[in-house]
């Protein structure tokens, strides 16, 4: 599941009418995909859609919206296209995501960054919580629906096999997040040779959401978290939700909220009930995710 770049396309043979999106980073949610985001914009070359996760693969999501609205995301055709929506690799809830994008583009690249499965999956708490979703207490977790959610989408190499079963090995490439934060450089050369681009010099400046939803007001919250406020995100323009954001965040409180702690017994719970997988995955890949906790 390495990089290799048989699939590249050479940047003068790019045309405005070929089919989009040239990649996608699918996933993980709460694993650097906000990173990877912001690292992408503005470079050379590359064209990502002004609202981050246009969720066009997604049936009850953005798809209706057909693909004139999808290719207009794009402002400059003859640029890679890519699409970052982390809610591609969230099997349980959207299982047609992988046909979606293969029936789009079946020659497109597909990034996923994975990162420690249990710290990914408290992340993922957290971030419900802040945003007001209606979540049990962490020790309660491993017993609930959203708690069978959370833990699926830290379930890397199930969450892997419908995109393998349409996509070759080489359209894939997996990124640690750690080596993302850790190890910049090694790990940007790698992304940039996958998609045939230059990312040298690049810099990856970590992303604390999480702190952000904390300070953000509770009547903001709604609004997100609402199907109006998911219709506002894919009309407004570009830059706009952000900045909207930004005003919000100076309303909320000042020293934010603060979810639950996870006790220890839970944390040893989600690491017995997430091993297996990981095991499978690096067996699969090779890769040796050496500072994962399971």
């Amino acid at each position: 599941m390495s990089a290799t770049n048989s699939t590249s396309t050479a940047r003068a043979a790019l045309s405005p009418d070929r089919p989009l999106p040239d990649f996608a980073v699918i996933g993980a949610m709460r694993a650097g995909t906000t990173t990877l985001q912001k690292i992408l914009t503005g470079q050379p070359g590359v064209c990502l859609p002004a609202m981050k996760e246009t969720d066009y693969f997604i049936a009850s999501k953005n798809h209706r919206r057909g693909a004139g609205w999808y290719e207009s995301r794009f402002d400059n055709r003859h640029a890679l296209c890519g699409d970052i929506s982390p809610n591609y690799a969230k099997r349980d809830a959207f299982p047609e995501a992988p046909s979606l994008i293969h029936a789009a583009n079946p020659a497109a690249r597909l990034i996923y960054i994975v990162r420690d499965p249990v710290a990914r999956a408290i992340s993922q708490y957290n971030h419900a919580w802040l945003t007001g979703s209606e979540m049990p207490e962490p020790a309660a977790l491993l017993d609930s629906e959203a708690g069978a959610h959370i833990l699926n989408t830290s379930r890397y190499h199930w969450q892997l096999q419908p995109w393998l079963k349409l996509f070759r090995e080489d359209q894939l490439l997996i990124v640690d997040f750690d080596d993302l934060v850790e190890q910049t450089e090694p790990t940007l050369a790698c992304i940039g040779t996958f998609l045939d681009i230059d990312l040298r010099g690049s810099q990856a400046a970590q992303s604390n959401s999480s702190a952000e939803l904390g300070r953000m007001p509770g009547w903001w919250m709604g609004i997100r978290e609402s199907a109006l406020g998911a219709q506002l995100r894919a009309l407004l323009p570009g830059g706009l939700a952000g900045r909207i954001k930004s005003l919000a965040a100076v309303s909320g409180p000042a020293e934010g909220r603060t979810p639950p702690a996870f006790p220890a017994p839970v944390i040893d719970a989600l690491r017995a009930v997430l091993a297996a997988d990981a095991a499978a995955l690096r067996r699969d890949t090779g890769m040796a995710f050496e500072n994962w906790s399971v």
